[in-house]
């Protein structure tokens, strides 16, 4: 936990951590609100997840990764 609120520190970030233990004995700490931090997380697991799915037509064709990228976003 100390490290965690020295990164968030160092870093000038929000920091989440969730410990779950052999005996299922939950531990967190959040440099900031645990529930916001979880949901920008989500926004930008989804928008990340949609931008860098790419399908097999752009992974075998001759489409840079950044342009292909930039499909995937104007898809969105």
């Amino acid at each position: 936990m100390k490290k965690a609120f020295e990164l968030s520190v160092l870093c000038d970030c929000e920091i989440a951590l969730i410990i779950i233990n052999n005996n299922n004995k939950l531990v967190q700490y959040a440099s900031t609100d645990m529930d916001k931090i979880l949901l920008k997380y989500t926004e930008v697991g989804i928008w990340f997840s949609a931008v860098w799915t790419l399908n097999a037509s752009f992974l075998n064709s001759t489409v840079s990764p950044t342009k292909a990228a930039e499909m995937q976003i104007s898809r969105i």
